[in-house]
């Protein structure tokens, strides 16, 4: 019984706060434009994918895509 309690617990929590996550792909580029280094980025919206961002790379030069879409550029 305590079980079922906890599965339906845990099931009721994650159907409130469930949020489909989306793959962004963010490429840090180097003096010449070019692509320094890449990073995937999960989250829910492009503003949590932007603040994500901003607090681990908060002084490199760096585009933020999800599939062909340019979500943001992070210049220094």
């Amino acid at each position: 019984v305590l079980h079922r309690r906890f599965l339906r617990f845990v099931s009721e929590a994650n159907s409130c706060h469930h949020r489909p996550m989306a793959t962004y792909r963010l490429y840090c580029l180097g003096k010449r434009d070019e692509i320094a280094a890449s990073h995937w980025v999960r989250a829910s919206t492009d503003e949590e994918a932007i603040e994500m961002v901003k607090k681990e790379h908060p002084d490199s030069r760096c585009e933020l895509w999800i599939e062909k879409r340019l979500v943001a550029r992070f210049e220094t």
